[in-house]
């Protein structure tokens, strides 16, 4: 009988043993939640209002919270890689970038090595002349020189015109030398143009805002990706919903005071 307690008294022990055993695991599981996927970002250091280091030396812009936003949809965390287009492209053809923004075509990369996302922004370009030397008709500008900022495509209206383009880094260079007649007109975002008249006011008695025939269309803007169908597919489906429910809008009036989320 002694032997039969002894051995009920050992099997509880061991069942409660492994009870409390089970109970530990489960707790130890818990605590350390699944390390989440990463999206590899790849921006531009120097792009402000897209991405810069403000002045706590964080990198912020529209283009950094989009990607945290879109990591955050799909259960991912970020993390951004930054440099030159140059050494981004060299990033992204070494499988480094997963996500990569540049705000225009990437001419350098091989179009069977990328895809692109959904456009989601539509940048307001301008065609800037001298006050009194407007332009009407695109046509007239053939075989003359036209300044246009290093950031943009060249916008459909204009290609095909045997435009001499000339490009530009630096905003305020370009408009001294469209006073200076050094090129006949400058193509560069509104945006810009605005930050430009921050600095020097005078421009706007100066210079004109045109519109011609046709008129100079809008940037579109969109991501480059690797080739990766599910990636883009989680991606797209991202920026649809962040249309649909004022994610865009509400981002691109926080950094361009104006809403580009529609052409």
């Amino acid at each position: 009988m002694r032997k039969k307690y002894k051995s009920l008294i050992i099997a509880a022990a061991a069942l409660f043993l492994c009870t409390i055993l089970i109970v530990a695991v489960n707790l130890i599981f818990k605590s350390e939640p699944a390390k989440k996927n990463v999206l590899f970002v790849g921006v531009i250091p120097q792009n402000k209002p897209y991405s810069w280091y403000n002045h706590k030396k964080k990198l912020v812009g529209f283009n950094v919270e989009l990607a945290k936003k879109i990591a955050q949809r799909n259960d991912m965390r970020t993390k951004f890689i930054t440099g030159s287009r140059e050494q981004l492209y060299s990033k992204f053809k070494h499988g480094k970038i997963q996500l990569l923004f540049l705000n225009k075509n990437p001419t350098t990369l091989n179009k069977d090595s990328y895809y692109k996302t959904n456009t989601y922004l539509y940048q307001p370009n301008l065609l800037l002349t001298v006050s009194n030397h407007k332009i009407s008709n695109l046509d007239t500008l053939a075989n003359r020189k036209v300044a246009i900022s290093a950031h943009l495509d060249v916008p459909l209206t204009l290609q095909g015109k045997h435009i001499r383009f000339v490009q530009y880094s630096q905003p305020q260079k370009m408009l001294h030398d469209v006073l200076a007649k050094k090129v006949r007109a400058a193509v560069m975002s509104d945006y810009t143009y605005s930050s430009v008249l921050q600095k020097e006011p005078l421009f706007v008695n100066e210079l004109s805002r045109n519109n011609p025939f046709p008129p100079i269309i809008s940037q579109k803007i969109f991501g480059i990706m690797p080739v990766n169908k599910a990636l883009l597919h989680k991606i797209n489906a991202s920026l649809n919903q962040f249309e649909q429910d004022g994610t865009l809008a509400s981002l691109s009036q926080k950094f361009f005071k104006q809403d580009w989320s529609k052409q």
